[in-house]
């Protein structure tokens, strides 16, 4: 998964996130994103209870950098809007998923390591079945 976003009049925009930094340009800022995107979503959509944007496809190359989302991140957000799609709790997510509050408050706010394979174990609890997606780097 990732973020399509761009650098115009010192301004950088994650146009999907309605997120923006001052910066004159892509390059200058993706270090900055990648740094933040995790505390950026957590205050600003799950913390209030929001579902997640899903990224729209890019405008090209010459106008769009891609702030590329690690994929633990994208199985936490993808878990959370799919909860937030359900009006489903995190404690009513655990006890479906038989695990404690605290492990499922783990794996909705990042706060702690969570595997991959329990994000899979979720989804199919979940009534659904992830599947990897391959994108070029570059």
């Amino acid at each position: 998964m990732f973020y399509p976003y761009s650098a115009e009049n010192g301004v950088v925009t994650v146009r999907d996130l309605h997120w923006s930094i001052p910066g004159d340009s892509a390059e200058e800022a993706s270090e900055y994103l990648a740094d933040h995107l995790s505390a950026f979503l957590e205050e600003t959509y799950r913390k209030q209870g929001k579902p997640i944007p899903m990224p729209s496809m890019p405008r090209g190359p010459e106008l769009d950098a891609l702030l590329i989302v690690p994929i633990k991140m994208e199985a936490r957000i993808r878990l959370w809007n799919l909860l937030r799609e359900k009006h489903m709790s995190t404690s009513e997510f655990a006890r479906l998923f038989d695990i404690s509050r605290q492990q499922a408050q783990f794996m909705v706010d990042g706060s702690r390591p969570v595997s991959i394979d329990a994000y899979c174990r979720a989804f199919e609890a979940l009534g659904y079945y992830p599947s990897l997606e391959l994108n070029r780097y570059k």
